[in-house]
């Protein structure tokens, strides 16, 4: 009832004019199978308190319902209403089960649960890094028989989720959100594809934001922003910082900061020419340059590989690496104590 209250309040009423849920046995694999009217969850025989099983599923489901009414004839933009089912699925999975969807697996045939305490796959929506992306209980089985189009790594549903949440990124939820209300309304019933949706935006938000879905952005051609060189020189009276940033792939659809900044706690924030696939920075100042990051707000959602966007010459202690070498030092001592005991 909270998922439902939580759609219509984003989206409008629920499509479909009665629905019926359906639990069918934990082991069958069809948990997540959604056609109009119908959603399919399933109750596992153990779960734990911090494993919201049965829920994850259901919501995925029932986020699915809306992209029903909007699906095309044939094939032609099966993509589209895939990654936009992937989208609101992982959006409405993250806002109901926040702070409490915590890691799960499960062993002995997926029959005994363990939850990781120490991982957890939905923070609140207040925290602005990037929510989890893989998320099992929404994206697979990749090729179920009621997804328009297959929905693996690499795939270009997964490719228009992402454009979607870095386009929800760039301009912010509430103006997302105003967003996605006004396309379900105006096509529900009538096909629906990308171009609609970015004139849609564009209408409601005043500028252009088509290039959020240019041909070459939804072809499967790889993007990566990485922050190639930073380097301080030093000279008489200071130190000239040199800082090299390079794109593979085709243009973003917005500009994206570069932040640089010194020892002395200074900061320069440069805005990226979105055309221009290697740029160079000078900087000359009184102290070097111990950070440099290309898009540190993680708006592109869809870069390849995040990890070459930041170069820190003053890394801080990882606080996550050492509570969970913690965590395995008292675990080994625990094991160790019962197996001194069984000798």
């Amino acid at each position: 009832t909270t998922a439902l209250l939580q759609l219509d309040a984003w989206l409008g009423p629920l499509p479909a004019s009665a629905l019926s849920v359906i639990d069918v046995p934990w082991h069958r694999g069809i948990s997540g199978m959604s056609y109009p009217g119908v959603v399919v969850t399933s109750t596992p025989w153990l779960s734990t308190s911090l494993d919201p099983a049965f829920e994850r599923p259901l919501l995925a489901a029932l986020a699915r319902q809306y992209t029903f009414s909007m699906a095309a004839p044939g094939d032609a933009h099966a993509a589209f209403e895939e990654g936009l089912a992937l989208y609101l699925g992982r959006r409405l999975l993250h806002e109901e089960l926040h702070s409490r969807n915590f890691e799960t697996p499960r062993f002995f045939g997926g029959f005994v649960p363990f939850t990781v305490r120490s991982v957890l796959n939905s923070v609140t929506p207040e925290d602005p890094r990037l929510q989890l992306q893989r998320l099992a209980d929404v994206e697979l089985p990749a090729d179920g028989p009621w997804r328009a189009a297959p929905a693996a790594p690499g795939e270009p549903a997964q490719r228009i989720a992402a454009l979607l949440y870095t386009f929800e990124r760039h301009i912010g939820w509430p103006a997302f959100q105003q967003v996605l209300h006004q396309f379900v309304d105006r096509f529900r019933g009538r096909p629906a594809t990308p171009e609609d949706f970015s004139a849609v935006a564009s209408e409601l938000l005043g500028h252009d934001l088509s290039p959020f879905f240019a041909p070459a952005l939804l072809a499967a051609t790889p993007f990566d922003y990485a922050l190639v060189d930073l380097r301080n020189d030093r000279r008489e009276g200071g130190f000239i910082t040199t800082v090299v940033v390079r794109r593979t792939g085709p243009d973003p659809p917005v500009g994206i900061p570069l932040v640089v900044r010194f020892d002395d706690g200074a900061e320069v924030t440069e805005r990226l020419n979105r055309r221009e696939v290697e740029q160079t920075f000078v900087y000359h100042a009184s102290t070097p340059a111990v950070f440099a990051s290309v898009d540190p707000y993680a708006v592109l959602v869809f870069d390849a590989n995040r990890e070459n966007n930041t170069t820190d010459l003053q890394p801080r202690v990882n606080r996550i690496g050492v509570r969970i070498v913690l965590n395995w030092m008292v675990w080994l001592q625990d094991a160790l104590l019962t197996s001194t005991a069984l000798l």
